[in-house]
């Protein structure tokens, strides 16, 4: 049975990945410098429910209908 391409493509890219692994092993740490920690993230907005929308569009809709009789 044949091998994939895929499966070639796979095992290229692992031995690329094991290679630049074992150098950054090698390589001393880098010194940590201090951290800024991140903005807080912006108030979430309400969610909208299509639905709801629908129902409310349908009740102005047979309100107005109900008021021209």
């Amino acid at each position: 049975m044949e091998k994939f391409a895929l499966l070639d493509f796979l095992k290229a890219f692992q031995s690329l990945t094991a290679n630049g692994k074992a150098e950054k092993e090698v390589a001393p740490p880098a010194p940590q410098q201090p951290t800024v920690p991140p903005p807080p993230p912006p108030p979430a907005l309400p969610e909208r429910n299509p639905m709801a929308d629908v129902i409310a569009r349908h009740e102005e809709i047979a309100n107005r209908i109900r008021n021209k009789k």
